[in-house]
């Protein structure tokens, strides 16, 4: 196992917004706490014979505000809530909540934190390595399908022999321990990664995960040793609600079976590995 550097990036959570609700997942100082904040975003408000578009809240750094139209009809609470005619016609999907999933207490990328299976000094091209993180949805207040739209993934460093190299995202269901015989594909898809450091890319990809199940997101960089391949992924030591995991296999690394960064006997190595995952889940 090598530890390479990299460069400190402070990469900014998102709020994401849809339809009747938005949902920010924020990570503060504490690793095994998870912190839901709602924001109510008022649907645009369809009355009978009259049609008015609304102006939906927006956010802002620090805060947030809420708007509503001034023909809406509605009435305003002393808590800011808004409350909707009987009258109105309400959206089917108004339910529907878009939330980000962050395991990590937070997302920024320090140097000289992760560890691979590699050739070694000088070049330290990268066999095959899979990393892994887990959310039981139930856990971080899912309690219906989650449909996943993307996931996250912090990168440390990259870089190839042709500007840039392959990255398979899977999805999985976990049923028990987080070993190789108790996942459940669900799907799978692949990117390329363009050489970069400090960095967080967004790989889009769909699933359903069943309500009341553990998801498991797992990063998977190919052998890149023919093609000079070098692969970090983004991680610091600010901690975590729930394990992050590598696997590799080949090499002298021998790891068969996912296990835990914390656990792989690297004196003083705390590697949170920065691996989120947005989608949608009803109320």
């Amino acid at each position: 196992m090598h530890v390479r550097i990299g460069l400190n990036n402070n990469a900014s959570a998102c709020i994401l917004a849809i339809d009747h609700f938005s949902f920010h997942l924020d990570q503060k100082a504490h690793a095994d706490t998870l912190l839901l904040r709602l924001q109510t975003c008022p649907q645009p408000i369809l009355l009978a014979l009259l049609l008015a578009a609304g102006a939906c809240a927006t956010s802002i750094e620090g805060g947030m505000q809420q708007g509503v139209p001034a023909d809406a009809g509605g009435t305003s609470g002393a808590d800011g809530s808004t409350s909707t005619p009987a009258d109105a016609a309400i959206p089917a999907d108004a339910g529907i909540q878009q939330v980000t999933l962050q395991a990590g207490a937070a997302n920024t990328i320090a140097p000289q934190n992760s560890v691979s299976c590699n050739s070694g000094g000088p070049d330290f091209f990268h066999d095959d390595n899979h990393y892994y993180r887990s959310y039981p949805l139930a856990s971080v207040g899912v309690t219906s399908d989650f449909l996943v739209t993307s996931v996250d993934i912090g990168i440390e460093e990259a870089a190839s022999g042709g500007g840039s190299q392959p990255v398979q995202v899977t999805l999985h269901s976990l049923n028990g321990p987080l070993q190789l015989a108790n996942l459940t594909l669900l799907a799978s898809t692949s990117a390329a990664v363009p050489d970069q450091i400090a960095s967080v890319i967004t790989v889009p990809i769909a699933a359903t995960v069943p309500a009341g199940s553990t998801l498991v997101i797992e990063v998977f960089t190919p052998n890149g040793q023919a093609s000079q391949n070098r692969f970090f992924i983004g991680s610091n030591a600010q901690g975590e609600a729930f394990p992050s995991y590598i696997r590799a296999p080949g090499g002298n690394c021998a790891l068969n079976e996912p296990t835990a960064t914390n656990a792989l006997g690297v004196d003083g190595l705390i590697m949170s590995i920065v691996l989120n995952v947005t989608g949608t889940h009803t109320s």
